[in-house]
């Protein structure tokens, strides 16, 4: 029985905008190193962000739901920044009177 084809996926869903896929390859991440690599691998990178939409959150409902909380928390999380940046200003201000 033959073996499947490896693949290599990372999912992304960082704070820096980035495409919905790219390719790395795994060599990039030592560009210090002053040998040939032995072996090199490319990565698929997957943005997940669910913002992206991509296709693959239509394709597991379990990926999707980790998407859409992980965009909740990120959005609370910033209204509460927004509500204690205001807080401390008005402190501030009220302290200078």
């Amino acid at each position: 029985m033959p073996s499947p084809d490896p693949r290599f996926y990372v999912l992304y869903n960082g704070l820096r905008d980035r495409p919905l896929e790219t390719t790395q390859w795994l060599s990039n991440a030592f560009p210090e190193c002053e040998i040939s690599p032995m072996i090199e691998m490319s990565l698929k990178v997957i943005n997940i962000n669910y913002h992206k939409q991509h296709p693959i959150l239509e394709r597991s409902p379990l990926l999707n739901q980790y998407a859409q909380f992980v965009d909740r928390v990120r959005k609370h999380m910033n209204q509460a920044e927004k509500e204690c940046s205001c807080t401390v200003k008005k402190q501030a201000t009220e302290n200078k009177r």
